[in-house]
């Protein structure tokens, strides 16, 4: 069995994050999720800010799941955020229902590990939770 690792998914819709969370379970991920809502607050959370503090209930992540358009600070925002911040280090996977190439190329461009489209059935969700697994979680 695979290493658990903390993975947090920043995306403002309930509807998504419990697709998300389904299709790990699915995929047999021993991951553990933390979600915030927006892009202010996951921020807060790469940072350590309150209520975030404590990295025993909150710890650093291995992997931010990140949507692209999100109240307060939206992803390709929060990527800017992190680009002046050589204390964060971590893979970002902009995970959008955006199909733009233009948008790919600015997540790619502001420090995106990866950009994947939001796939409509869960089966297509399954696997790309697996292949984030292969390619970020091992």
């Amino acid at each position: 069995m695979a290493e658990q690792k903390s993975v947090l998914v920043a995306d403002d819709s309930h509807n998504d994050f419990l697709v998300f969370q389904l299709a790990c379970r699915k995929a047999g991920w021993p991951h553990k999720l933390f979600r915030v809502h927006d892009g202010e607050e996951a921020l807060a959370y790469l940072k350590g800010d309150p209520p975030f503090a404590d990295r025993e209930l909150w710890p650093f992540p291995d992997i931010v799941v990140l949507d692209a358009k999100m109240p307060k600070m939206n992803g390709f925002e929060l990527l800017m955020s992190l680009r002046e911040r050589a204390d964060i280090l971590v893979p970002i996977v902009m995970l959008s229902g955006s199909i733009v190439s233009e948008d790919k190329s600015r997540a790619l461009r502001l420090g995106a590990a990866d950009y994947l489209t939001k796939p409509a059935e869960t089966s297509e969700m399954v696997a790309l939770v697996q292949s984030i697994e292969q390619r970020w979680l091992r």
